[in-house]
């Protein structure tokens, strides 16, 4: 009876990160093109590494599988 609940929670925790992902991805491209265009600078940003991306879906999944154990874990006193 617990594992729909987990897998919701993953399932929450992954879209938060997606969600989290793409806001981050349009503000790295928005600055990286007022420092390339407005600015006249020419260097690249690195906001978002390979790395950055997994621990963005990582951490969403865990917090989201977190916070479902805990709900579970006090509404389900099995």
């Amino acid at each position: 009876i617990k594992a729909p609940f987990y897998i919701e929670g993953l399932i929450q925790g992954l879209t938060g990160a997606i969600v989290a992902l793409v806001t981050v991805a349009v503000l790295h491209f928005r600055i990286q093109r007022f420092i390339q265009v407005e600015q006249g600078l020419n260097f690249e940003l690195d906001l978002l590494p390979p790395t950055m991306i997994l621990w963005f879906l990582v951490g969403g999944m865990t917090l989201g599988l977190a916070g479902s154990a805990f709900s579970v874990g006090r509404h389900l006193k099995v």
